[in-house]
């Protein structure tokens, strides 16, 4: 009860008290910021393979279809879909948060490693642990100068890439444009044939 007395003997500072616990809520209520879906580093995982020149159909069942044969096996994984276009598979794997993303991305490599008998022109899986959803939040080098096409490219490959590509947060430096350097051999066939050498010989 000395609570009530004390709040009746002193209404003044009972009221500033109230005030100020009103304006307190006040300004927390707009002030806080409050998120219901906490943002937490979901596990994903992307499976990025070129065929130049196929199509969509040809991507998804060359490819896209024998991959996800082994991938859906990968402990833990929750979902996976998978994008079929002119050239490209993109396969993305996500897996629930508090997974080790280490441990799933060497899953799915030893997994790919699995997958045979793709066509000659199919290159290389490349394996990433980013979710390609944050593709846009990218930055582009544009590099002109009075040097030789290739040779620039050749030097932005050698140089420039392995750097960019050791900085923290960077998952990919793709290289667009520019000339490859090629070697060029041209066989006469009246030699070859004098001195009893085929094409497959040279």
């Amino acid at each position: 009860m000395n609570v009530v007395k004390f709040a009746i003997e002193n209404p003044v500072k009972i009221a500033v008290g109230v005030i100020l616990v009103v304006l307190f809520g006040f300004a927390s209520l707009f002030e806080i910021p409050i998120q219901l879906t906490p943002t937490v580093d979901r596990p994903v995982i992307t499976v990025t393979t070129r065929w130049i020149g196929a199509s969509p159909q040809e991507i998804e069942r060359e490819i896209v279809d024998r991959q996800e044969d082994h991938l859906k096996n990968v402990n833990s994984l929750e979902k996976m879909t998978s994008t079929s276009t002119e050239g490209e598979a993109v396969i993305r794997l996500e897996f629930p948060v508090g997974v080790d993303k280490e441990v799933a991305f060497r899953q799915v490599s030893d997994k790919l490693r699995q997958v045979t008998d793709y066509p000659d022109e199919v290159d290389q899986p490349i394996v990433q642990a980013t979710d390609t959803d944050m593709e846009g939040i990218i930055a582009w080098m544009i590099l002109s100068g009075d040097r030789d096409v290739a040779h620039l490219k050749t030097f932005i490959e050698e140089q420039v890439k392995p750097i960019l590509e050791r900085a923290e947060g960077v998952s990919e430096v793709p290289i667009y444009g520019g000339w490859d350097r090629e070697v060029q051999i041209e066989v006469d066939p009246y030699v070859l044939a004098a001195k009893g050498l085929s094409l497959r010989n040279v």
